[in-house]
């Protein structure tokens, strides 16, 4: 998982985090509606997103269910985060390589 992506989500103003051990289980709660949205972040993001390879992190909603414009203002609010990260992770100094 992509740990330093996932700080950031915590972190960010009108979000609330839960994390779980497997997608599955993300997506059962989300067919539960006890989310507004999922994020699936794939392992080795950042490494992959430093050397320069293209990502994707899904970003799931429950069309059917009655968060409306909570899932709308979650997915907006990682959207923003996500494309945060991924400039910083791109402008910054290459790792030292040993």
């Amino acid at each position: 998982m992509a740990q330093e992506l996932a700080s950031e989500l915590r972190n960010a103003p009108g979000l609330r985090i839960s994390t779980y051990d497997t997608d599955e289980d993300a997506r059962t709660a989300l067919r539960r509606v006890e989310l507004d949205a999922v994020v699936l972040m794939p392992a080795g993001l950042d490494a992959d997103v430093r050397a320069g390879r293209s990502v994707t992190v899904r970003v799931l909603v429950e069309p059917s269910g009655s968060a409306g414009h909570g899932a709308v203002s979650s997915v907006s609010a990682v959207v923003a985060v996500v494309a945060e990260h991924t400039a910083r992770l791109q402008a910054a100094p290459p790792l030292p390589f040993w």
